[in-house]
C-alpha cells in the first residue's frame, strides 16, 4: 500500500544543480524521493502466543525477497523496544527470538512514529498483531497503516482505526 507512489518529499542531490543558484556548486540540488519507508511493527505482547509470533516472523521472511528496499522491524508490546529496532534487507536477518511479553499498547507505536519523524508522506506502517489492545488510539494523522491481524478482522480492539484492516493468512 503506497510503497511505489512518488511523494512530495525532497532529498538533497549533489549530482544536480541547485535551480535557484546554479553557479554555487557547494549547494545541492533536490530530487523527489520515490519510495516510502516500510515499517513493520510486530506485536510481542503476552497475548500473542509463541506460535503467532513465529508465524508473523515467518511471513516477514517470505515478504522480504519481494521488496526492493530495506524495511524497518519494530518490536512492541506496551512500549516500543527501541533497542531491538532493526533494518532488514534479507530474510536471513529476521530475528528468531521474542523481545517483549507485557501488555499491548498501540499508542506507543504512533508516538514513536511521530517522534522519529515518520508521516503519511514518507512511511507505510504494517502492524502485525492479534488486535487485543486499547480501544482509543491517537494515530497523529497517520493513515497509511495496515492492521494485519492474526485473528478475525472484527476482533481489533481499536474503535474506527485509520487505514486498512486485513487478516493475515496463516501457512502461506
Amino acid at each position: 500500500m503506497g510503497l511505489g507512489r512518488p511523494t512530495n518529499l525532497r532529498e538533497p542531490a549533489y549530482n544536480r544543480f541547485n535551480r535557484r543558484q546554479p553557479r554555487r556548486l557547494e549547494l545541492p540540488g533536490n530530487r523527489v524521493k520515490s519510495q516510502r519507508q516500510l515499517i513493520i511493527c510486530i506485536d510481542e505482547s503476552g497475548s500473542m502466543t509463541n506460535q503467532e509470533v513465529a508465524e508473523n516472523l515467518g511471513q516477514l521472511r517470505r515478504l522480504l525477497p519481494r521488496l526492493d528496499q530495506p524495511v524497518l522491524l519494530v518490536p512492541f508490546d506496551a512500549v516500543v523496544h527501541t533497542e531491538a529496532i532493526v533494518s532488514l534487507s534479507a530474510a536471513q536477518q529476521v530475528p528468531k527470538f521474542r523481545f517483549g511479553g507485557g501488555g499491548t499498547a498501540f499508542q506507543a507505536i504512533f508516538d514513536w512514529l511521530q517522534e522519529s519523524g515518520y508521516r503519511d508522506g514518507n512511511a507505510t506502517v504494517l502492524i502485525m498483531t492479534d488486535g487485543h489492545g486499547e480501544v482509543a488510539v491517537d494515530q497523529h494523522q497517520m493513515t497509511t497503516v495496515v492492521w494485519g491481524l492474526t485473528t478475525k478482522i472484527g476482533e481489533l480492539s481499536v474503535y474506527q482505526p485509520k487505514g486498512r484492516t486485513v487478516a493475515l493468512n496463516r501457512g502461506e
